[in-house]
């Protein structure tokens, strides 16, 4: 069968709105995709994402083809942004939309969100408790999926003063907060090291008690790098669910967060918020302690995420 062809029996599009290779929903949408063969994904910006997909012999197509497309039964948008260019493919006018909520930002424009839902009949897909409390309270048709397989645990290892960071170096992750942080709170402890890893436009400072590993790294190694860290730290404020976070947990880390919406959907406590003053008590934790607090962060995050739908199984259900 053709590449034509198999496209034209398809009814089914998953579309976001950024093409960058690298982001959470882009890492989602590649695990649907893996899950789900019948699953078409595009994306309204270009960019490398289209090629990931090509590597991994996923069905990609860009936005600018869809508009020619045979009618899709169900449209999934991982972006409110994405949702409304989904009505540029006019074959699809009619179709079944859902929004997939990724970021816990969108909540600042809860109201407006929610009317514009409850008019053209999208059902939303929560990724966090916050989401869905916020939208059911105006009425918004929701569901809550977890956005990955529940991982497992790995015990926590010796503690140490090593605090790291892994993922995308942009703006909006305020990588300049995370470093000027670590660094007034080594003027009190100057055991404190940062370990900062990834890719992106921001360029981190390098300065003293600061590593940085400036590429993306493969799994394995990320591993072998977190096994010599105690914390992992998240500065960006729109965070509901990050991945980071619970992979760092997962590993035997502890996180240190600002977005207090992480705090509230991984039910941490309130001096696991980044400031100097709580880096400072992490740092000088003794080992029973920290075992504890791991401890209590991984049941915490296994409990939360047992019993949810996975959003890869949510896609592919016949019926909604």
């Amino acid at each position: 069968m053709s590449d034509a062809d198999t496209m034209s029996n398809l009814r089914v599009l998953h579309l976001l709105y950024n093409g960058d290779a690298k982001g959470g929903a882009q890492k989602i949408a590649l695990g649907c995709a893996d899950y789900n063969e019948s699953l078409v994904t595009s994306s309204v910006r270009s960019g490398d994402l289209q090629q990931a997909f090509r590597d991994s012999n996923h069905l990609f197509s860009a936005f600018s083809t869809l508009v020619l497309r045979a009618p899709f039964q169900r449209i999934f948008c991982s972006d409110p942004r994405a949702l409304i260019f989904s009505y540029l493919v006019f074959r699809s006018i009619k179709s079944e939309r859902f929004l997939i909520l990724h970021s816990d930002k969108w909540i600042r424009w809860i109201s407006i969100l929610a009317v514009f839902c409850r008019i053209l009949s999208v059902r939303c897909i929560c990724t966090t408790k916050t989401q869905h409390q916020a939208l059911a309270s105006f009425g918004v048709s929701t569901s809550v999926v977890r956005i990955c397989d529940i991982p497992v645990m790995r015990g926590p290892q010796s503690k140490t003063c090593r605090f790291v960071y892994f993922g995308r170096f942009e703006a909006v992750k305020k990588i300049s907060n995370i470093v000027d942080l670590i660094s007034s709170a080594r003027r009190f402890n100057p055991d404190i090291e940062l370990l900062l890893i990834g890719s992106g436009a921001e360029t981190p400072p390098l300065i003293e008690g600061i590593k940085i590993i400036s590429r993306w790294v493969s799994q394995t190694e990320l591993q072998r790098l977190m096994s010599d860290c105690s914390f992992v730290v998240n500065a960006t404020d729109n965070e509901g669910f990050s991945l980071q976070v619970m992979e760092g947990i997962s590993n035997g880390l502890l996180p240190l967060v600002v977005s207090k919406r992480l705090l509230s959907n991984y039910d941490l406590p309130v001096d696991c918020k980044l400031t100097v003053e709580n880096i400072c008590k992490a740092a000088s934790m003794n080992q029973d302690e920290f075992d504890k607090r791991v401890s209590s962060a991984q049941q915490t995050l296994v409990s939360n995420l047992t019993g949810l739908p996975d959003i890869r199984e949510f896609m592919s259900r016949d019926c909604l």
